[in-house]
């Protein structure tokens, strides 16, 4: 079983993933086997790892995949936060939040999109993984009542959480 380990809170945020058994002291990267980090181009990631899933295939190719969360990414306003989901097998190999397959983008200012995240089952049951997104402080209800987004389509590319499958608040 993997082991993730997310920084989130750090001036240069980073998630390890270790495929292989882990001891002792691992400061650092640790020797991870790969790194996910906020690329340079990727101007709106702040706090990738603040959150993290892996669970089963959720884009079809049949490999598990890891799904990371940015409470405060910051396309749609200030901590709008937001999600990253990365394909299985690239173990070996960093990946920058900008060569994530999908990314998930919050709906409001200070919703905090990917406080937590979740690969969920197949709650639609089209043979794939599904995914829940939290935004604690949404508060298109009531004042920061917060909300789940679910995701069961996937598409390559930027979603806006306007878009998901369904809103729980």
């Amino acid at each position: 079983e993997d082991l993730m380990i997310g920084t989130g809170y750090i001036s240069y945020p980073w998630v390890s993933v270790f495929a292989s058994p882990v001891y002792g002291n691992i400061g650092g990267y640790g020797g991870a086997d790969a790194i996910i980090y906020c690329a340079a181009a990727d101007i709106a990631c702040t706090y990738i790892g603040h959150s993290l899933a892996k669970g089963e295939d959720f884009d079809g190719d049949g490999l598990s995949d890891i799904l990371v969360g940015d409470k405060h990414r910051h396309t749609y306003g200030s901590e709008a936060g937001g999600a990253y989901l990365f394909p299985g097998g690239f173990l070996g190999s960093d990946m920058g939040s900008d060569e994530a397959h999908l990314i998930l983008e919050g709906e409001h200012e200070g919703d905090k999109a990917g406080y937590a995240v979740s690969i969920a089952g197949d709650i639609d049951g089209d043979g794939l993984q599904d995914l829940l997104i939290g935004a604690p402080f949404e508060s298109s209800v009531a004042d920061t009542s917060g909300a789940m987004y679910l995701i069961t389509d996937y598409t390559p590319g930027q979603l806006e959480l306007t878009d998901a499958t369904a809103k729980l608040v």
